[in-house]
């Protein structure tokens, strides 16, 4: 069995094995990795030596090294437009490792978005709030981490004029009170 127990950091990893003697025994298969995954080792006796049972035939043992946790940040956490033509928002994801990472607006009526790379792009359709969701799979080395929120808010730009009315930058007459 290996006496060792090993997570992914970038770095070679060799397991100890328990009773293991070089002087009556062989060793094959992967006896050294560095990325997550489980690898097989073979023991063989050498001349004038047997298992327990009489046998010669190599026996199999497998050992493991585990994913490490996977992270991930976003650039920015939240922003506003103040008006379905005043541009896209841009952020970028920052993650461990190379899980696939997919984004996706809960309101598509008020922002889409696209992915390229680690850039975020959203924008806005319509005027309201969109929470966007960025998430990351497992990858080769690490777990998939928690996903990430950005809050979208596209806002009209107000001025009041001299008749104490709200007239809107960018046309039409939706007041947002929270803007």
């Amino acid at each position: 069995a290996a006496d060792s127990a090993f997570i992914y950091d970038g770095s070679a990893k060799e397991p100890l094995w328990q009773n293991f003697d070089p002087e009556q025994l062989t060793i094959g298969g992967v006896t050294s990795a560095i990325s997550a995954g489980t690898y097989t080792v073979y023991f063989a006796p050498k001349a004038d030596f047997e298992w327990w049972d009489g046998t010669s035939t190599p026996k199999e043992v497998t050992w493991r090294i585990a994913k490490a946790a996977g992270s991930l940040s976003l650039s920015a956490t939240s922003g506003t437009i103040t008006s379905v033509k005043g541009g896209n928002k841009t952020f970028t994801v920052t993650r461990a490792g190379n899980g696939k990472i997919s984004v996706s607006s809960s309101n598509t009526d008020v922002a889409t978005v696209t992915l390229s790379g680690t850039v975020v792009t959203v924008t806005p359709k319509a005027y309201g709030r969109s929470t966007i969701t960025v998430s990351v799979a497992a990858g080769t080395n690490h777990n998939a981490p928690a996903s990430q929120t950005y809050s979208l808010h596209v806002a009209y730009c107000y001025l009041l004029n001299g008749a104490d009315q709200n007239t809107a930058l960018t046309g039409g007459w939706i007041k947002d009170e929270n803007f």
